[in-house]
Order: structure tokens, then sequence, then C-alpha cells
């Protein structure tokens, strides 16, 4: 008996728009998946002279994806190409509600204001599930001092041929080669000016999900984003008050970070990641200890700027 395996071969393809074809739009993922293909089952009463008549009904053009994922992020540096190539994870921050814009030396992603809609594969060991311009998703990016950073998105779609797979062989795909990018002691995070002990940072795009299932149409979009910061820092009693005063307040501050700098905290060409919020406002905090030092959760709402740019993220050439 031949069983399907989810660990060893699987693979896992996006981009907005059509489909992709096979193996371009690959996403290099920490975590198997499995896809739950079910028609939406509903129940409903059936009052008669007995007990226990309740029945059920399916609709099988309602049979959706949703699947969380997880890759590690990377530089845009892929040995010899332009500083303006994208990284690998591209096509997942397409979907998930951001702009790219390619410079000489840059790449950048932006909060979009008309959202693509992307197409994704999955082929699980030959099984393969498609979603057909109907996938949109909800992205976290998680930054811990040391580690890896992640980034996560919640998939939404409707799969194609109400969820039944197709026996297609799976296409091999190369393992990036680009270098992983990682928080490391030497970044920086600067809010209003200030530089923060941070060892944990958070951005959540709280993407609000739109649906059309009607007469010729199957689709979810992105109607509207509230895009949150949050970041995990030491207090030290200069600065124990501002948290309070910051959120009576509500003042515009800007947010600045840093990641995979050198050892003195500068950005390097192809290496890095600085992430901008121009127009944030303290939205709540939270105070807890560790190690007998007071620790602050502190979430900032990442507002449009005068470009309508709430979060930008820029990877290639600092000047």
């Amino acid at each position: 008996m031949a069983y399907v395996n989810t660990k060893k071969s699987s693979l896992f393809l996006s981009k907005d728009g059509t489909l992709p074809t096979p193996p371009n739009g690959f996403i290099e993922l920490t975590e198997e998946f499995t896809v739950n293909p079910k028609p939406t089952v509903e129940e409903f009463k059936r009052i008669s002279t007995l007990l226990g008549g309740t029945d059920s009904y399916s609709d099988v053009c309602h049979t959706i994806l949703d699947q969380d994922i997880e890759t590690v992020m990377r530089t845009n540096d892929k040995g010899g190409l332009a500083l303006s190539t994208a990284p690998e994870c591209s096509n997942l921050f397409s979907i998930c509600g951001l702009d790219e814009t390619a410079g000489v030396d840059t790449v950048s992603y932006q909060n979009s204001q008309a959202p693509a809609i992307g197409s994704a594969i999955l082929n699980i060991d030959g099984k393969q599930f498609s979603a057909t311009k109907s996938i949109i998703g909800d992205a976290t990016w998680e930054f811990e001092i040391g580690k890896p950073s992640l980034f996560k998105a919640k998939l939404n779609a409707f799969l194609d041929n109400y969820g039944v797979p197709e026996d297609v062989a799976i296409t091999p795909a190369e393992l990036s080669d680009e270098n992983i990018l990682m928080m490391a002691c030497s970044d920086i995070l600067l809010a209003d000016g200030e530089q923060l002990q941070a060892d944990k940072i958070t951005i959540a795009m709280g993407v609000e999900v739109g649906k059309k299932y009607a007469l010729g149409v199957k689709e979810y979009s992105i109607s509207d984003y509230v895009i949150k910061i949050t970041a995990s820092f030491f207090v030290d009693s200069i600065n124990y008050k501002d948290a309070i005063e910051k959120l009576g307040s509500q003042d515009v501050e800007a947010i600045s970070i840093s990641l995979n700098t050198d050892k003195n905290g500068i950005l390097q060409d192809g290496q890095s990641l600085k992430i901008t919020a121009g127009s944030a406002k303290y939205s709540d905090f939270e105070d807890s200890t560790e190690e007998s030092v007071v620790k602050r959760d502190v979430t900032w709402l990442a507002r449009p700027d005068a470009t309508g740019t709430n979060i930008l993220f820029e990877y290639g050439l600092f000047a």
C-alpha cells in the first residue's frame, strides 16, 4: 500500500493573478501542510412525530482552503543578481496585500490600495490541489533576537475542481541559496527617535477579508487592513512613564526597524531589511517582569502617511 506522505514530498507554489507554472512561485515552508478539501455541510431540523430527525445537505461549490503556512525570511542577495531582485517570499507578499516596487538597486513592498488576488498550487506527494484567482492571505512577521525571522500567512481561497485533487507528479524545486534574515543584538528599533532595547518585534497586517460567493463568482478579497506593530523591550526608569503619556496623547511617531545589520548596526546592501511606519500611534501596552526587570509590550497602530503608506519593507541598496 502506498501512503500519501505529507512530510518529505510536498510543494507549495503561489503568485498573484493566474496559476504559477511549477516550479515557479515555489515557497520553502518550515512545516508540512495538510489540505482539508471539505465541501460545506449544513444541518437542518425536520420536525415530525419522531425525535432525532435532524438531516444534512452539502454545497460542493463551497469547498474552501483555510491554511496556515510559515517560511523563514531571507535576504535578496542571490549571488551576482541585481539588488532589485525580489526575495523568495515576494509572491506571498503580493497575495497578502503588498505592492512591489523595483528600483535600479532596490526592491520595496508597501500596503496596497488595490490588493491583488492570487492563485496557488499545493502538491502533497502527487495529489495536487489548486486555487485559481481566489486566494488571499493575512500576513504576520515575527522577529526575535538570535532567531531566524519568520513570515506567516493565513490563506483563504476557493479550491478548484470542488476540492478534488489531480494526480500530478511533483516538480523538483531548488532550495533557496539566499542568506537567512536574523534579528541580532546589533539591530536597531527606533520609535520617535528613541532606540528601544527590544528582543521581539511582531508586525501584523490585520487583513479584513471580503468574500464573494454567488452565481458565476467565487472569490476572496482584502477589503481593509488594521496594521499593528508590537515590540517587547526592557524599560528603564527614564522612559517608564512614556507609554502612559503616549497612549493618552495619541501623538504620531515614526517607527524604523533595521534588521540583519553589521556589528555596528549599519544596513548591509543585499543583506538587510529596513521596515518603516512613518505615521504610527500608541494603541496598547502591557507590562510584565522578566529576570526581575520590567518588560513592556507596546503596540502601535500603523496609520497611512501622506502617500497612503502604512508600512514599508525595503531591500537592496541602502544609501
